[in-house]
């Protein structure tokens, strides 16, 4: 009686084996593909994720080699992609990836000022990633409400950065409140604007999050996790009672028009979510995403997605902003049009879910 199970044994140890060999020549087959992620300068938050990403893809023992190149910026990047396309294709160089926003995908694709010297609509959306969130903050309790911005000195970035400056805020204070003309913006950037507001030069100083950002029943988007950039952290930290102040998601949703406005969306923002936020309260959000050439090999992109999805705890140790990558690898917050076609597809071979009201 125990020869059969001696056999059955051995069969099975065989078949482990055979499996193992056959898995890793299939892997071995696999022709090393590299990505080079574009980032903001050393130091930066971008090139921080760039580099955790780099070092995920070694753990995850993928053939997709990432690597992380700094750049001066998101200027030099939308050139590259233009000037490039052709070598990309041809293998010349390798494909670029970038952690980007979809409230900036039209401006990229459609060649939208400041990118109509360079249109790039052969840029599509890759997966999600941490999103951007804007709220307000102020030492006086007085300000209760975007409204009371009227006759104040608020403090913005620089007019050489619009997507954060007055392409971010003048749709909602111009066509929504009205009163874009009686605010006293200061474009001086968040550094020196936590320093104008911590000196009482300004009354108020725009906040930026990241955050983890799911998306309701209803199709809407909640936040129930964030962290603030290091100004308003240095803000929060002052010992001075600082006071946050939200958006009206109906007014965010009839200022924006998207055919020539940033996509950008009302979110809510859950009490909690950071110390500080003492009840719920409405943000304006730009959903995070990676963006990438529409081109990219079908497997190289389900590979990406893979990866991107198995080791998202991974990346969560690299930096506190990593642990907000959303559960779901699909890009949320574009046009269906502007996502890879080969992310729908690689999705369902992985048994991925597509998120409702995308």
């Amino acid at each position: 009686m125990r020869r059969p199970l001696k056999l059955s044994f051995a069969v099975t140890v065989i078949s482990v084996l055979v499996f193992i060999v056959i898995h890793s020549a299939a892997l071995a087959e696999q022709k090393p593909y590299t990505i080079v992620q574009m980032t903001t300068p050393f130091g930066s938050p971008m090139y921080t994720e760039g580099t955790a990403m780099e070092e995920v893809f070694k753990k995850a023992g993928s053939w997709v080699s990432w690597k992380v190149q700094e750049t001066p910026g998101a200027m030099f990047v939308q050139r590259y992609y233009f000037e490039n396309k052709d070598k990309m294709i041809a293998g010349k160089v390798p494909p670029v990836v970038t952690s980007f926003s979809a409230s900036v995908m039209p401006f990229v694709i459609e060649g939208r000022k400041p990118f109509d010297k360079y249109p790039v609509p052969f840029s599509g959306a890759l997966f999600s990633s941490p999103s951007f969130i804007t709220l307000y903050a102020t030492f006086d309790p007085d300000i209760k409400s975007a409204k009371d911005f009227s006759g104040k000195k608020v403090g913005i970035a620089e007019k050489s950065r619009p997507f954060t400056g007055v392409l971010a805020h003048m749709p909602y204070f111009a066509k929504g409140l009205g009163i874009w003309k009686k605010v006293g913006w200061q474009f001086i950037g968040p550094v020196n604007s936590k320093d104008a507001l911590l000196n009482d030069r300004i009354d108020v100083h725009s906040s930026t999050f990241r955050a983890k950002v799911e998306l309701s029943d209803d199709g809407g988007y909640v936040c129930t996790k964030m962290a603030p950039a290091t100004p308003t952290m240095e803000l929060m930290n002052s010992g001075r009672k600082l006071h946050f102040v939200g958006y009206d998601p109906e007014i965010i949703k009839k200022s924006y028009d998207f055919s020539k406005d940033m996509m950008v969306y009302p979110v809510l923002i859950k009490k909690g979510a950071y110390e500080g936020i003492e009840q719920d309260i409405w943000g304006l959000i730009a959903i995070g995403l990676y963006r990438a050439p529409s081109f990219l090999p079908d497997d190289v992109v389900k590979e990406i997605i893979r990866v991107r999805h198995e080791y998202r705890d991974e990346l969560a140790k690299y930096h506190a902003i990593l642990k907000f990558f959303p559960e779901n690898p699909y890009p949320v917050g574009v046009p269906e049009k502007w996502v890879i076609p080969s992310v729908t597809k690689a999705m369902k071979e992985l048994n991925l879910s597509i998120p409702k009201g995308k």
